[in-house]
């Protein structure tokens, strides 16, 4: 029979506290865009593609965001009735 190690138990906060720090974290899209094309070589349909994939790419994280919200609130859910059922 197979004991529980205690060091692969799970930490308090291990899985919810990512979705924490991913929650919190509200930097801008652009902040870790690549730096700008020398202007050169930026033409206008440049610039509307950038500008497209900036918006497409805000739109995606503010869904990433919510569905992490609702990840977590499930993992409550989760250890509360866990919880409950231990006692």
């Amino acid at each position: 029979m197979k004991r529980n190690n205690p060091s692969n138990e799970r930490k308090r906060g291990g899985l919810g506290r990512g979705l924490e720090v991913l929650l919190v974290d509200t930097s801008p899209v652009e902040g870790v865009a690549p730096p700008p094309a020398a202007a050169s070589e930026t033409t206008p349909a440049a610039n509307a593609s950038t500008i497209a994939l900036q918006g497409a790419l805000h739109v995606e994280r503010k869904q990433l965001l919510q569905e992490a919200e609702a990840l977590r609130i499930l993992l409550l859910e989760f250890d509360l009735l866990v919880r409950a059922d231990l006692h």
